[in-house]
């Protein structure tokens, strides 16, 4: 197999898989949308086939926190004169997000090289353009 250069390296593959992660069934369209969101933010190869599992409990992980952190806006943090029991939720779901997140390599400290001493092989970052920055900057394309 040929080396290939830098410049070609910036380009994808036209021939080869790029398969990518498909939503398990058992997801309710809420679970389905988040999930494919994740799948489409990372790399075609990032997610193998036994990740599935695991990155469905992440997506539900995430929509948890979502519902205590509302129901925290909603209700607030103390309810006659009491912690609201969504309290605990939140944080566990937060932790529980944390967990997966490493886990599934979606952490920054997770993207990383595994060998920091080691030179990155990283291809050079092509500035954005200035369409991709207004993009970026608009409250039009806000996810939730």
């Amino acid at each position: 197999m040929p080396r290939r250069s830098v410049a070609s390296l910036a380009f994808p593959a036209i021939s080869g898989s790029s398969e990518r992660l498909r939503a398990p069934a058992e997801l309710n369209p809420e679970e389905r949308a988040l999930f494919v969101g994740v799948v489409a933010d990372c790399k075609a190869g990032h997610f193998k086939p036994s990740d599935a599992a695991l990155l469905a409990a992440y997506v539900r992980t995430i929509l948890t926190e979502r519902e205590a952190s509302t129901r925290l806006k909603e209700d607030g943090r103390v309810i006659d004169g009491k912690p609201s029991p969504w309290i605990s939720i939140w944080t566990a779901a937060n932790k529980s997000m944390l967990a997966f997140a490493r886990a599934l390599r979606l952490s920054p400290l997770g993207r990383g090289p595994n060998h920091p001493s080691r030179p990155s092989r990283a291809l050079p970052q092509r500035s954005l353009s200035v369409y991709e920055i207004m993009a970026l900057e608009s409250d039009d394309d806000a996810r939730a």
